[in-house]
Parts: structure tokens; sequence; C-alpha cells
């Protein structure tokens, strides 16, 4: 802003300058976010983001399903595992009892998985889905499980993991309860496969969609608002820095603790739902948790210090123990025994 005061020779030009419009020019990056198009560039870039992170959840079952298939595919002397007839007869067996559609039969569509311990179901029933089934679903008997074979935990290069058994741990009490917990029921794998099947048709990678979308652009906008009230556009840049990186780890533990209570709850669900089939399901998911704790008490003895940090005695996962207290506060429920009775009950 310029102003003159005085008149002919003794004129003189005087100019306003805003001190925080010369700090602008003087840190220019920091302060074009306080411009319109600074704003309007920001914003579109989170409403861009929050887009990202639901599309981030929903792509593998949307898009790349045949993706995902690629990447998990088991395969065997260089060709991709076949679905054997007996797996497929149980299958068609689930089916059945689950009064799928002659439409929903069509679209599902499965496979051998490998590196997974679980099966899994991506995709949308009805639409297009996807079950993989992990290799072990074949043994019929102690004498088909490799263990010689066997790759045990991760190799970080400190040698506290195994990654083939040797031949004593193979022999010992904990080599054949793990064998011997690798082998299921037809029982056992009916629950499992329904209940991925169930996982297609309740769709919970919707639900994750809407989670990472309306974090994303909640962090943005309380950002938004803080920085509104508190002036901190006014102030030095180092002072906005300071509460976007408060902020983020405080929505970031939010959003894992709310995503994980619901994935818990899922799973309670479909634990529900598979095991109202029949009771050969309800006894079938009993007989899979059961040995996936065994299977566990294993491992926990295989892979030594690291094990033993995975793994309490009982069987259950250390890491997400904390989780579990977080869950139970929300539901009230208080179980100590068994993954499949606690979400059961619950």
């Amino acid at each position: 802003m310029k102003f003159d005061i005085g008149t002919g020779d003794k004129k003189k030009t005087y100019e306003f300058i805003d001190e925080q419009a010369g700090q602008s020019r003087a840190n220019k990056f920091y302060n074009w976010f306080r411009t319109v198009k600074g704003q309007k560039t920001v914003g579109g870039f989170w409403i861009g983001l929050s887009a990202l992170g639901a599309l981030y959840q929903v792509a593998p079952h949307w898009f790349f399903l045949n993706q995902v298939k690629s990447i998990y595919q088991s395969y065997s002397k260089g060709f991709k595992a076949p679905v054997r007839n007996e797996l497929l007869k149980l299958l068609n067996e689930v089916v059945n009892e689950m009064n799928l559609s002659d439409e929903e039969v069509d679209h599902l569509s499965v496979f051998m998985v490998n590196n997974m311990t679980e099966p899994y179901g991506w995709g949308e029933l009805g639409k297009e889905s996807l079950i993989g089934i992990p290799d072990f679903f074949h043994y019929r008997g102690v004498e088909d499980v490799p263990m010689d074979r066997m790759r045990i935990g991760e190799s970080h290069g400190s040698g506290d993991e195994n990654i083939l058994l040797t031949g004593s741990q193979i022999e010992s009490e904990h080599g054949r309860m793990f064998s011997s917990n690798l082998v299921l029921s037809d029982k056992a794998k009916k629950f499992a496969m329904a209940r991925e099947i169930e996982r297609t048709r309740q769709i919970p990678h919707m639900t994750h969609a809407v989670f990472s979308f309306s974090f994303i652009l909640l962090l943005y906008n309380s950002a938004r608002i803080v920085n509104k009230r508190a002036e901190l556009m006014t102030k030095p840049p180092i002072m906005r820095g300071v509460m976007y990186i408060s902020l983020l780890p405080t929505f970031i533990l939010t959003y894992c603790l709310s995503k994980d209570a619901y994935n818990r709850q899922v799973d309670k669900e479909l634990d529900r739902l598979t095991a109202a089939i029949g009771p050969d399901y309800s006894a079938g998911g009993e007989e899979y948790y059961s040995k996936i704790m065994a299977r566990n008490v294993a491992l926990r003895e295989f892979q030594g210090k690291s094990g033993k940090s995975r793994y309490n005695r009982h069987g259950d996962i250390i890491q997400v123990r904390a989780a579990d207290i977080f869950d139970r506060i929300l539901s009230g429920v208080f179980c100590s025994r068994g993954l499949f009775e606690s979400r059961v009950s619950a």
C-alpha cells in the first residue's frame, strides 16, 4: 500500500508493508499455503490421498484378483499346484450346505496358496470371488507332511530362527505335535472354506475402504482446524511442523486400533455364521482353531527366542495381546481359553 504526503517538492511517498506479507516474501514456500490457490491445492491433494487410501483397500478385491492369484499361487515342480478332487468334493458339499445360488457358484474360484497358514477369501460373492487354500489341506495323514522340507520362521541373518528343521526337532514331541496338527478332518476343512466364502459375502474390505478414506480426510481437516484456531499460519513454520508431527501418530494409532477392533469383530461374526450352518461346522471350527493353537505351541519351540516372543505357551499370538485387551474391553467378554471359544462366545 502506497500513499503520498505533502505537495510539490515536499511531497513524499510512503509504502506500508504488512509484517506478515514481508515474511511471506522472505519465505514464499511456507506462506504459499496461506493463499487460496495453496489451500485448494493442499485440499485437493488430501482428498486424492483419501481416495487412494480407499482404493488400496478395495483394489485387490475388485481390479486385481488375477494379480492376487498370481502372487499367492502355490507351485509344484514349476507348475501351478492343482486343487485335488477330494478337496473339490468337500467344497461342493460346502456350497450346497450354504445354499449358494448357481450364479454365486459360477463366479467362485479356488486355488492353492503358498506361504499362508489359513485359507483366505478375496472379492465379492455373486460377482467375482476367490478362495485361496493352503497346501496342507491336501494332507490325509502324518506321512504326507514333508517335515524335512518345511521352512520354519524367517531368515534375518541373526541365527536366532530356524529355516529347516533338524532331525532331532522332527522326531521330538513338538515335531510330532506339529505334523499331526497339520492334518485336518473333513469337518475342519469344510469349516475353514465356508468361513472364507462367508467373508466374500460380508465384504469387509468395503468398511476398510471407508476407514482409510475417513481417517486420512479427518487428519487433514483436524490439522486445518488447529491451524485456524491457533493461528499457526501467522507463526513460524516449525510450530506447524510440531503440530503435524503430534497429530500423525495419534491418528495412526486410532486408525490401527479401530481397524483391528473391527477385524476381530468380523472374524467373530464369520465364525458364528459358519458354525450356524450345522453341528458338523461347529465341531469342525473347534478342531480347526485347536490345531492352529497346537501348531503355534510347536512353532514357539522351533523358533527359539523369537518364537517365545511371538507365541505364548498356549499358542496365542503375543503381538496382538494389547489389541485383545482393547477388544475385550469393548465387548465386555473376558475369555482365557482358545481362540475359537473366545470368538464364538463374544
